[in-house]
């Protein structure tokens, strides 16, 4: 808000930018992220940068296995504030079982970089777990073909949903580890995932992990990465 205590949202109407979550399409989207540029090549106050929304679209049966999804992309353009949006198009091959988007605009010059969940499962791409990335320095015309920033070994920790019914004593809520990212002014990129680890000790049983935040670093655009 741009007073204090001020209410300066407003709602000023909707639009579609994706479909698919009908019966007779066979399909099911999931998990929208979005963020937004400031506007380039102009000093004019009035004009809105452009705005980049990534999701996953299942197709077919999403409790399936192998199921098999892919990351859909689209791009309102600098000047448009999400009036209009450009074609859907789809960033996500040769990965085929994939999930949980998050998007980043480095704020020097407009680079996009997203990010996503690779789930592997039997039978399906052969693809490890992992976090994907990809990135476009044409605001989302084009983009990087997509490549795994977690090393060999990566464990995610996802923990399945148990109701009370199932488990009195137990119950969980599903939590799947999705990454999110973040950009800085100097080009530094920061990518964020519950993971498994192990912790150091004799106290602790053959196998026993826990969850932690871990953060992967990189100084380069997403060229190498660190943990």
């Amino acid at each position: 808000p741009d007073t204090d205590g001020g209410d300066t949202i407003r709602y000023q109407g909707m639009k579609i930018v994706g479909i698919g979550s009908l019966p007779t399409l066979n399909t099911f989207l999931d998990k929208p992220s979005i963020a937004a540029d400031i506007a380039r090549g102009t000093k004019a106050a009035n004009v809105c940068g452009p705005v980049y929304v990534a999701w996953t679209i299942f197709d077919g049966q999403p409790d399936t296995t192998p199921f098999s999804s892919r990351i859909a992309f689209s791009t309102s353009e600098q000047g448009h504030c999400g009036t209009d949006w450009d074609r859907t198009f789809f960033i996500s091959p040769p990965f085929k079982q994939n999930q949980g988007t998050a998007v980043a605009v480095d704020p020097r010059n407009g680079k996009i970089y997203l990010v996503w969940r690779h789930v592997y499962q039997p039978g399906g791409d052969g693809y490890p777990d992992g976090i994907v990335l990809v990135t476009s320095s044409d605001r989302g015309a084009t983009f990087s073909a997509p490549k795994l920033i977690t090393a060999k070994g990566f464990a995610p920790f996802d923990q399945p949903s148990i109701s009370t019914t199932t488990d009195a004593n137990h119950s969980t809520f599903r939590s799947n580890a999705f990454p999110t990212i973040a950009v800085d002014a100097n080009r530094n990129v920061y990518v964020a995932i519950q993971e498994k680890t192990s912790p150091t000790g004799t106290n602790y049983p053959t196998g026993y992990y826990e969850p932690r935040i871990v953060i992967r670093a990189s100084a380069d655009g997403g060229t190498t990465w660190t943990q």
